[in-house]
């Protein structure tokens, strides 16, 4: 019952240690294997994740919270002492399914939005479609799409390197050839990318080093 509340509790102390650089990364969860070897209940996880939401948002903006759910209760449940930000700290809503749920609560909880795009095609043309899904759900929530700070996981390898599978297609080529498909998302809006290299190894490392560079 206490997690939620801990959670955003957490957050604002980790806020106040990194001097307001945090950002709090949220999401239902969606590999039952994890939810297994923690012991989190995987049934309705998205219902669990939509009362979370009810409580860490108001919290992180330093408003008490009084919530009785299905799930979840808090009785003034409230952040003190506050961190860096009067505002509170921003909250980012990763997605990986494709559901209209999910991107309801983005639109209404989210100050930022997380593409996952590591298990499939990772491409800036694989993301269009999605983050048009994306926006149209902002505009039918009453939500400002030009407000929704925009983040993509893709999955980078270095010349060489097999993807895991047929279904994966990963950002790929020389150091050159990954900054001009990492521009491609830039061009289409996106605020932030977060890599995924594959494999996890020092060439990979200095590959996306090089494509920075």
């Amino acid at each position: 019952m206490y997690k939620r509340q801990l959670l955003a509790r957490i957050s604002e102390t980790i806020d106040e240690l990194s001097n307001g650089r945090f950002t709090l990364g949220v999401g239902a969860g969606d590999f039952l294997t994890e939810h297994d070897a923690f012991g989190y209940p995987w049934e309705r996880r998205i219902s669990r994740f939509e009362e979370a939401l009810q409580i860490i948002r108001p919290m992180l903006a330093g408003r008490a919270v009084t919530f009785d759910g299905e799930f979840y209760a808090t009785r003034d449940a409230v952040n003190l002492p506050r961190g860096p930000r009067a505002d509170g700290l921003p909250v980012l809503i990763g997605v990986l399914g494709r559901g209209p749920r999910m991107r309801r609560l983005v639109a209404q909880y989210a100050d930022q939005w997380n593409c996952w795009l590591g298990h499939a095609d990772s491409h800036a043309s694989a993301y269009v479609e999605i983050r048009d899904a994306m926006l149209a759900a902002c505009e039918r929530h009453g939500r400002d799409p030009v407000s929704l700070v925009r983040n993509v996981t893709p999955r980078i390898c270095p010349t060489g390197a097999a993807a895991l599978s047929q279904d994966m297609k990963p950002l790929s080529g020389t150091p050159a050839e990954i900054a001009e498909q990492l521009h491609a998302f830039e061009r289409l809006g996106v605020n932030h990318v977060s890599a995924w290299p594959h494999p996890n190894n020092e060439q990979s490392i200095v590959t996306l080093a090089r494509a920075l560079e």
